[in-house]
């Protein structure tokens, strides 16, 4: 959550499942305030976003594969995937 903030993250919420094999399974969403166009801007959340679940869940070894980061862009949390 610290590292979400310091990215400028407005508000937060998530929850986290844990699998049978005592690993987590995280669902997250974070509000920013980037104006649409503002790429310079959007890169350098996405990749901070990226960068810190990285760094975060490497002690279980997480798949590349299995991570999912998206724009929402409905209120029904339907958006474009990016990774």
């Amino acid at each position: 959550m610290k590292r979400l903030l310091r990215l400028g993250a407005l508000r937060i919420h998530w929850v986290t499942e844990w699998q049978k094999r005592g690993v987590p399974h995280l669902h997250g969403v974070a509000y920013f305030d980037i104006a649409p166009g503002d790429g310079s801007h959007y890169v350098r959340v996405h990749s901070g976003i990226l960068k810190s679940w990285r760094e975060i869940a490497a002690a279980y070894s997480p798949s590349p594969l299995g991570q999912h980061l998206s724009v929402i862009t409905d209120e029904r949390g339907r958006g474009t995937r990016m990774v």
